[in-house]
């Protein structure tokens, strides 16, 4: 019992965890832009999106251990919503340390134009902790572009499609507890939400973010911020909304 209280804990730490770097990732992409150097900020992006994997290899054994052991459903629902809110705290975090994690990200990337040394230029970066440049005005640069159409477009629709990605997992396994003979199967579907979301992301907010930076458009580093902000607005209203739909109405 004492175990699974400490698994019950741990998943929406790794949750929130893997949300934290994915949110952190967006602005390597800014940096890019901002230094004039776009590709390598968008590698970096992948990078850092890359680093997340380890954590889900650790989280999903452990969701399938919760529905394994036939947790309650009511204590499944409310660690679901913790993970969610968790998330969205960390989000705050990156949000407060913003413009000091832009400076890093640029300082990798200028380094690494100079060197030529991908990973070296990570560590280096980290470890000397360089500003990167004067602080940019970030968020609030994104409040003023927020209604423009294109702006609001890509926000919309990243809280839609990050709404689905934080609510599947969760709902996923929550549904492998209510059909628990069928868990195996049911379980899967965790990636068939995944599948959604990278559709959406990959066919629709990359390409328009795409070819407004090919443009040298003004809005195009707000647009990345919209990213952020619609992954912020889905972990605090679609995907909990989403999760309670199902939790307490099933």
């Amino acid at each position: 019992m004492e175990n699974m209280t400490i698994i019950l804990f741990l998943v929406p730490l790794l949750f929130g965890i893997i949300n934290l770097l994915e949110l952190s990732a967006v602005l390597a992409r800014y940096a890019g832009v901002s230094a004039g150097k776009t590709m390598i900020g968008y590698s970096l992006q992948q990078s850092v999106y890359m680093l997340t994997r380890f954590f889900i290899v650790l989280m999903l054994p452990l969701l399938g251990l919760i529905v394994d052991r036939f947790t309650e459903r009511t204590t499944f629902a409310w660690m679901s919503h913790g993970g969610l809110a968790l998330s969205f705290l960390f989000g705050l975090m990156v949000m407060l340390f913003a413009p000091k994690i832009v400076g890093i990200y640029k300082a990798i990337i200028n380094r690494y134009d100079r060197t030529g040394h991908f990973v070296r230029s990570i560590l280096k970066s980290l470890i000397t902790w360089e500003s990167g440049g004067p602080k940019q005005a970030i968020f609030s640069d994104y409040r003023r572009a927020m209604f423009q159409p294109d702006v609001l477009r890509i926000t919309f629709l990243s809280a839609l499609i990050f709404g689905i990605y934080g609510a599947g997992l969760f709902v996923s396994f929550y549904l492998s507890l209510m059909f628990h003979e069928y868990r195996a199967s049911i379980s899967q579907m965790s990636g068939i939400f995944n599948m959604l979301g990278a559709v959406l992301l990959t066919f629709i907010v990359e390409p328009e973010i795409s070819r407004h930076i090919d443009a040298k458009k003004a809005i195009a580093k707000e647009m990345i911020i919209g990213v952020f902000m619609g992954r912020m607005i889905g972990l605090l209203f679609v995907a909990q909304l989403l999760c309670g739909a199902v939790f307490w109405l099933s």
